[in-house]
């Protein structure tokens, strides 16, 4: 049997202080909905993780 990883890694920054958190959201969901539909015998792990830059 075959298996498969596969990585998706998405950088994603403010502009202005608007912060993309709703659309990270809005498109984990869709990434969710999708594997649900189309990936049969497979585990979904999702991690998001949010980076403040601070320039010194």
């Amino acid at each position: 049997m075959d298996s498969y990883d596969v990585t998706i890694t998405i950088k994603t920054t403010s502009i202005n202080g608007k912060e993309n958190g709703e659309d990270i959201k809005k498109f984990t969901d869709i990434v969710i909905e999708v594997a649900n539909k189309t990936l049969t015998r497979s585990t979904l792990e999702i991690d998001i993780v949010k980076h403040r830059l601070i320039r010194g």
